[in-house]
């Protein structure tokens, strides 16, 4: 919803700098801002499955999603392509204990050991694109598609 906010005050700003009223640009702001509507929709209905279990986190980056949509989240600090240090499996042992979370959000696939080792736990992990960056293809709202059908997956 921050980014519809986003849309529509650089909507306006666009409008001051128009010399005359552009409806194109006006409809496509406007669906913009449908778009993103609609994906905050889907994640509200997708977040009533959430609600009811741990969910947990390579990355603190998810905190925003977890306050907006009432998520039960707990994250750790691990990046995709680096191994986990032992010591950090213990101390994930030690978080699971109190917050027994089976899915877990990635901001990229993780190293083929790390997903093994979470497995072997019985952590699922789900990537997650944060879409800090312009995706590597397509657009924020088809990765924020896609995003949602691994959430949809991941809760079957």
């Amino acid at each position: 919803m921050l980014l519809v906010r986003q849309a529509e005050a650089a909507e306006v700003a666009l409008e001051r700098l128009v010399v005359r009223p552009d409806t194109e640009l006006r409809q496509r702001a406007q669906q913009l801002c449908r778009d993103l509507e609609a994906l905050d929709q889907q994640l509200r209905d997708i977040s009533q499955g959430l609600a009811r279990q741990p969910l947990l986190a390579s990355h603190p980056v998810y905190g925003y999603l977890a306050r907006e949509y009432h998520w039960d989240l707990h994250s750790v600090h691990w990046e995709p392509d680096e191994p986990v240090p032992a010591a950090q499996w213990k101390a994930f042992d030690d978080l699971r204990a109190q917050h027994p979370g089976t899915l877990m959000l990635w901001e990229e696939e993780p190293l083929p050991e790390v997903r093994a080792e979470l497995q072997k736990r019985g952590v699922r992990p789900v990537v997650f694109h944060t879409c800090a960056n312009r995706p590597a293809k397509g657009d924020y709202l088809q990765a924020m598609q896609q995003n949602l059908e691994a959430l949809r997956a991941a809760l079957k």
